[in-house]
């Protein structure tokens, strides 16, 4: 719904009820700041879910659109 500064509030509760970091959340909280324009911490969120679920289809996705944002559509 465009709400993404209330998303990753509400994805930093969730992850603080988690026994361990999730790598969904973290890449759902990488989604929210990279549609904030916060392209640096949506890279590093993203690269830490890839290395907890490297099987994370959706968390490539996100990668590329990192990537696209910050002009490096060649990787």
């Amino acid at each position: 719904t465009g709400k993404h500064k209330e998303a990753i509030v509400n994805f930093n509760k969730s992850m603080a009820l988690q026994n361990q970091p999730e790598p969904y959340t973290i890449c759902n909280i990488s989604y929210s700041k990279l549609q904030l324009g916060d392209t640096q911490g949506a890279y590093d969120d993203i690269m830490k879910s890839i290395e907890m679920d490297p099987k994370n289809s959706y968390a490539y996705k996100v990668r590329a659109l990192v990537w696209i944002k910050k002009k490096q559509t060649s990787k």
